[in-house]
């Protein structure tokens, strides 16, 4: 029995710490294994293990590296954008999304109400990292330096160029005999 304990315990570990594997020749033709992507110059790249990470894919699907899971745990990400913010809305989206990072977007009239609740002005973008202050404006230097402090990774590979990271807040929980009480009148 406890020999069937250590193992399962052994391949527990193992499974928990698991990523893809790579093997390449460098510059010198020396051969190299790795568990991240080879370097641009490496040569007969290849990947010799993989680990499947569906628990590792955020709503939209995309694969976040370990550190942007833990920090999204501690702290998740709220974007207040509006259309009619215009381009420096745009540019914080472009951002986050360029970043590959995952976030909650706020663009609604509610959510403009509600960020006022929170800091007292309409100005947009606003970006929120977990429950701190909120940063008002877009100012690219200070936005990465946040996000590194917070521990998101610097970028995402598995995020797709020119696709949206915004996930969606989950919709409010309503009654059934609320529906139902609501449609009798």
């Amino acid at each position: 029995m406890r020999i069937v304990s250590f193992l399962l315990f052994v391949f527990v570990a193992v499974a928990a710490f698991a990523r893809d594997i790579y093997k390449w020749q460098d510059d010198d033709g020396n051969t190299q294994y790795g568990d991240r992507m080879p370097p641009p110059t490496a040569k007969n790249t290849e990947k010799i293990f993989s680990v499947k990470e569906d628990a590792a894919s955020d709503q939209n699907g995309i694969q976040q590296p370990y550190e942007s899971r833990i920090a999204m745990e501690k702290y998740p990400l709220t974007l207040y954008s509006f259309e009619v913010c215009g381009d420096p809305c745009k540019q914080a989206e472009d951002f986050l999304n360029k970043r590959g990072v995952p976030y909650t977007l706020k663009s609604s009239d509610e959510d403009k109400a509600e960020l006022v609740k929170r800091t007292g002005k309409r100005e947009a973008p606003v970006l929120i990292i977990g429950n701190t202050t909120p940063i008002t404006g877009f100012e690219e230097s200070q936005w990465n330096k946040e996000l590194d402090l917070a521990g998101f990774a610097k970028s995402n590979p598995h995020a797709k160029p020119g696709s949206s990271t915004a996930i969606k807040p989950p919709s409010p929980k309503v009654p059934e005999d609320a529906v139902e009480a609501d449609t009798e009148n």
